[in-house]
């Protein structure tokens, strides 16, 4: 029963949470497992005029993810790729995915006749919406981070009442940071990391510290202590704890690279080995323009991402 409360709680925080915008998503983790199945690789013919397409979109030297068909593909296709003496800016583990710069049409053709690409993905800006146009921006006052009236408007009051309040859960944070100085989060954030880094496409280097604002709100709309405004303004869960994985910059932008790699740094943890202490949900309130792209559909479609909140 304990359980059953506790997944209905998060799964609110999920859909309450973010300050959307239109094409934005979260993602509740579960240890529920899928079987995951290798994806036909395109054509070379084919595989060229999406990479093409790409590179009409973003900048020349923009760097694109590449997808292969499973791991062993990758293993495959990194090997090659360093005897073309291209640079590998990230490999992930969710996908088997790389992110390259350098990449031509002709050693895109050279490496699809020797290994199984599936897809070419740019690396695509995912933003914010600005506070000020925030539609639950109302609901905030004075230094608290959340309003009294939020429980009661989505129903997770009765759950608080009878004590379910997300003690012994952590919420993975992917956003501008959070500030832990807060006095609503103060001993809330247990571990800290950014992956707003140049090598991932960002404008500089920045450390976890939140100076936008957004993730502190999401934070303590998740689980705000409510000690700003003596209790009168608590989060949905104030038992909860969290991972501060900086994903988005100090202007609220974003990129791909940075956010799917904040993914799989809270799915897998810092070791690469998940255990109790990695988090338990992890939170976006991220969007970009248009819908679902491929990249976002086969992220979401991970075996170790099987509850997804839109």
């Amino acid at each position: 029963m304990y359980s059953r409360f506790v997944k209905s709680l998060f799964l609110v925080i999920l859909i309450m949470t973010p300050l959307l915008s239109p094409s934005s998503f979260d993602i509740l983790y579960s240890k529920n497992s899928a079987i995951s199945k290798k994806i036909d690789s395109l054509p070379v013919d084919e595989l060229l005029q999406v990479f093409e397409k790409v590179r009409q979109k973003i900048p020349s030297y923009d760097p694109v993810f590449l997808q292969f068909s499973d791991q062993q593909e990758l293993e495959r296709g990194v090997k090659i790729l360093e005897t073309m003496e291209l640079l590998i800016l990230y490999r992930y583990r969710l996908l088997p995915l790389v992110l390259i710069d350098g990449l031509t049409p002709e050693k895109m053709k050279t490496l699809a006749k020797q290994c199984s690409i599936v897809n070419v993905h740019p690396n695509k800006i995912r933003t914010l919406i600005r506070p000020s146009e925030d539609p639950i921006s109302h609901l905030q006052e004075d230094n608290s981070l959340n309003s009294s009236l939020l429980p009661e408007i989505i129903g997770t009051n009765k759950l608080l009442e009878q004590g379910h309040d997300g003690t012994g859960i952590i919420i993975a944070i992917l956003d501008t940071g959070v500030d832990a100085t807060h006095p609503d989060l103060t001993d809330k954030v247990v571990h800290e990391t950014s992956f707003v880094k140049q090598d991932l496409g960002y404008l500089e280097d920045e450390d976890p510290e939140d100076t936008f604002g957004h993730g502190t709100a999401v934070a303590g709309t998740a689980a705000g202590t409510g000690k700003a405004s003596d209790g009168l303004y608590t989060g949905i869960a104030p038992g909860a704890n969290f991972w501060n994985v900086k994903v988005l910059s100090a202007l609220g932008i974003g990129r791909d690279s940075g956010i799917i790699a904040g993914i799989e740094y809270a799915t897998f943890g810092p070791d690469n080995q998940r255990d109790s202490s990695d988090p338990d949900i992890i939170n976006l309130s991220l969007g970009g323009p248009g819908g679902p792209d491929d990249l976002r559909v086969a992220l979401l479609s991970m075996p170790q991402l099987p509850k997804v909140s839109l």
